[in-house]
């Protein structure tokens, strides 16, 4: 079991263990538009902790620099199809879905942005949820209950791939609304 879920970590696994895998990370202003406020936020903590002689402030600033690591290294959007469930993923959230329990699968373009006040990998969108880390396309489907899912990728191609593994129906398709 234990090799399988190394290939499957991996990205080696067969058709039966792991049959799509789509990993998006902050790339551009996405990623370097957070890190640098908080090395700034780090660099005013340390100074305040230094001139004002308040050790506390170190804590702020190791926090920052923590998130800010972390967000450039480590965090990311994951969806992956494997076995009979497909397995999403992003920060400070997770979820898996029954592959038999989704319905009405889509590959459309995509902006890259999320529409709305929260700017965060993983938000609430009408109906659903939306992971997004930028990119030009999205795989959009819903759940058994109806709820929607849209996980956006790259580029198209990523997409299609994403789409057929989770077994792609086009003619049961229906358009989904922003």
């Amino acid at each position: 079991m234990e090799r399988m879920t190394a290939s499957i970590r991996d990205g080696r696994g067969t058709a039966a263990v792991a049959r799509a895998r789509a990993v998006a990370r902050p790339r551009g202003i996405a990623r370097w538009g957070a890190v640098v406020p908080l090395a700034i936020l780090a660099a005013v903590c340390t100074g305040i902790a230094l001139g004002a002689r308040l050790p506390w402030f170190f804590a702020g600033a190791a926090a920052s620099l923590l998130f800010a690591l972390w967000w450039a290294c480590l965090a990311s959007n994951r969806c992956e199809v494997a076995g009979d469930e497909v397995r999403l993923s992003g920060p400070l959230w997770r979820r898996r879905i029954p592959l038999d329990a989704i319905r009405s699968i889509q590959v459309v373009a995509d902006d890259g942005l999320n529409h709305g006040l929260l700017n965060w990998p993983v938000v609430s969108v009408p109906g659903g949820v939306r992971l997004n880390m930028g990119g030009r396309a999205a795989v959009r489907f819903l759940d058994r209950r109806g709820r929607r899912v849209e996980f956006v990728t790259a580029d198209r191609a990523a997409a299609e791939r994403l789409a057929a593994a989770l077994g792609r129906d086009d003619a049961g398709a229906e358009p989904l609304g922003r």
